[in-house]
């Protein structure tokens, strides 16, 4: 299993390509207001994590304006999303045994 942040360049890298030629500012008018070129940008070079809400929202404009999204590479661009931003939590509680965890609530 790769690295979250390897996993968030990946789909960023892919959501690149799919704007192709436009740049981030023509992207953000043809989304009518949905998107604003700072967090396409963020997305894109994996500085931020994205939300599966947006990646379909993404994927929905580029095909409005023509670019080739098939249901196979929806699905796996989701899988990335959904995965980039979890596997560090799981890592750390699956290497902790439970006399190394003490509640938040507990002194």
């Amino acid at each position: 299993m790769s690295a979250p942040t390897v996993r968030r360049r990946r789909l960023g890298a892919k959501l690149r390509a799919l704007r192709g030629d436009l740049t981030l500012d023509q992207l953000a008018e043809k989304s009518n207001g949905r998107f604003v070129s700072s967090k396409v940008s963020r997305i894109e070079t994996a500085k931020t994590a994205a939300k599966a809400k947006d990646v379909e929202a993404l994927l929905d404009l580029y095909a409005e304006i023509g670019r080739e999204v098939s249901e196979e590479l929806r699905a796996a661009l989701l899988t990335l999303t959904k995965e980039g931003g979890s596997a560090w939590l799981v890592a750390l509680v699956s290497g902790c045994s439970d006399a190394g965890v003490r509640r938040l609530d507990q002194p």
